[in-house]
């Protein structure tokens, strides 16, 4: 992996541990500190674009989002795969229970319907 790739990645992770950490610290100063801190680099841009000192991104900090942007994209659609076995494994097991059983139809709707809490209680469910 390219340093600036290695470099993009750690700052991510940074960033996700902060806010992992400020979302879920419950002291009340600590959290008003951070959107305050939050607040005035937002004003620091603001004013900057007003002034037209802003000048974008450099060709370095393009390419390292569009490296972002091409990873977590191919992630994501790793994860819709996984997402799309998992649902058609549990449509053949589903499907499987209903040519096995000798259950009269509103018996094997409570299987198929219970079989509901399954995916809800998933992470793809969620």
């Amino acid at each position: 992996m390219a340093l600036w790739a290695q470099n993009l990645c750690l700052k991510l992770l940074v960033g996700l541990i902060s806010d992992l950490v400020h979302g879920t610290f419950e002291d009340k100063q600590s959290k008003l500190q951070t959107l305050k801190q939050r607040k005035a680099e937002l004003e620091q841009e603001i004013q900057a674009v007003e002034l037209g000192m802003d000048i974008g991104y450099s060709d370095s900090q393009v390419r390292e989002k569009m490296f972002l942007i091409s990873t977590m994209s191919r992630q994501l659609l790793g994860d819709f795969r996984q997402v799309e076995a998992n649902f058609r494994s549990l449509d053949k097991d589903t499907r499987k229970k209903i040519s096995q059983t000798d259950l009269h139809k509103g018996g094997m709707l409570d299987v198929v319907f219970g079989d509901q809490n399954v995916i809800d209680d998933s992470d793809e469910g969620q």
